[in-house]
C-alpha cells in the first residue's frame, strides 16, 4: 500500500523565540532601568546599569559576540 509523501512546512518563530536582540532594544533598556532606579534613590543599582549602556556605546564592536567584560560593569 503506498501512501501519499505528507507535506511539510517549517515551524514559524514568533519574536519570543528568537535568541537575538537589539542593541539599540537593550540601550533603551538600560536607560530606563538606569531611570527607574535613580528616581527609587538606587544610585549605586543605577550606576551598573549606565556602566553597561556606556561599554555597549562606546566599546562594544557591532555584530561581534557579547562576552564578558569587567568594563562592562565599570569595574
Amino acid at each position: 500500500m503506498n501512501q501519499r509523501i505528507a507535506k511539510m512546512k517549517p515551524a514559524s518563530m514568533s519574536n519570543y523565540d528568537d535568541p537575538n536582540i537589539r542593541v539599540s532594544t537593550l540601550i533603551k533598556f538600560l536607560e530606563g532601568a538606569q531611570l527607574a532606579l535613580e528616581a527609587r534613590g538606587e544610585e549605586d543599582s543605577a550606576v551598573r546599569f549606565e556602566c553597561f549602556k556606556e561599554y555597549l556605546l562606546n566599546d562594544y564592536k557591532m555584530g561581534s559576540p557579547l562576552l564578558f567584560s569587567k568594563s562592562a560593569i565599570g569595574m
